[in-house]
């Protein structure tokens, strides 16, 4: 299941600036296109449906894409985080496609690459990373000590 990068500017910008760990995606305004028309708030595309609450166009990715990049650890973000990484481990290398059970202490997670308390982004999926629980557990010991980044 394929990511679909936004096109819409607005998201960049809340996802350099917003420090939440999710966004409410009604917030975000439909994408006013140059003929006029709303265009979808993900890509931007002509909205089909006359339908007064329509946010997205057609294809289904931009709801998907928007679910994982405002809530990347969801489901959907863990699921486009573990097909990016082709279902290993960013830190032990654990194989999850090799094994048909995940013990308790193998099960995938959703870290912050850089923790929100030191900068990182709290939105989007380019700030995360599906790691073990074991690893998890591991790395956050070691965000959470040091100084924190001032606000």
């Amino acid at each position: 299941m394929p990511y679909k990068p936004p096109k819409n500017p607005r998201i960049e910008e809340l996802t350099k600036s917003y420090r939440e760990r999710s966004y409410t995606i009604g917030n975000l305004d439909l994408v006013k296109r140059s003929d006029g028309t709303d265009g979808c708030i993900w890509c931007g595309e002509k909205l089909k449906s006359k339908h007064w609450a329509a946010r997205y166009c057609d294809d289904p990715e931009c709801a998907r894409s928007i679910y994982a990049w405002s809530n990347p650890q969801k489901d959907q973000g863990r699921q486009y985080l573990l097909d990016r990484q082709d279902y290993v481990c960013n830190i032990c290398k654990y194989d999850w496609k090799m094994h048909s059970y995940w013990p308790d202490d193998r099960q995938p997670e959703v870290d912050h690459i850089v923790p929100i308390s030191k900068g990182g982004e709290a939105l989007g999926l380019d700030n995360h990373q599906a790691i073990c629980k074991t690893c998890h557990k591991a790395k956050t010991k070691i965000d959470n000590s040091g100084p924190r980044k001032k606000k």
